[in-house]
């Protein structure tokens, strides 16, 4: 599967003279409601969130990638307000998880597990949806680490 990822001019052409992507933190995403998709209202249910956000944050990044590169907004976003440059890959969809959009939070589950994980991890509000996104999480131990950054190698 074709997909782009954003980058501005500078850390663009360091990743192509490099060959490597910056992996993102969970707790760095420009999104402050990134895996707390669900209703919060109950104090324990908000603190276990938080303290599985925090957990997966430790020891897990994702790189995240556009079904397209046409997308004024995105360029301006990501891009360095349209000065920076759009890197194309072709992934293998088996490790991606497709970004589903959702207007309201999602409903608690009777139980934590795997397949309520990735719908969590893999849903965000509905006004991101012009990004199209697919996410490819990694795990840090497995990454290039660099003062504090990690990274990912990608082929020729």
């Amino acid at each position: 599967m074709k997909l782009y990822h954003f980058r501005n001019k500078k850390y663009g052409l360091k990743s192509i003279k490099e060959r490597r992507l910056k992996i993102a933190r969970i707790h760095e995403l420009n999104d402050p409601f990134e895996l707390l998709g669900c209703d919060l209202s109950d104090t324990i249910m908000r603190e276990a969130f938080n303290k599985m956000k925090e957990n997966l944050s430790k020891n897990n990044g994702l790189v995240c990638f556009s079904q397209n590169w046409h997308s004024p907004v995105q360029w301006a976003h990501y891009s360095d307000n349209h000065k920076g440059i759009c890197l194309g890959f072709e992934i293998s969809e088996k490790w991606l998880l497709k970004v589903k959009y959702q207007t309201n939070r999602l409903i608690d589950p009777e139980k934590f597990d795997i397949e309520f994980m990735q719908k969590v991890i893999s849903t965000k509000f509905s006004h991101w949806k012009y990004e199209k996104e697919y996410r490819l999480f990694i795990g840090l131990d497995i990454t290039e680490e660099e003062k504090g950054l990690y990274y990912t190698d990608f082929s020729k």
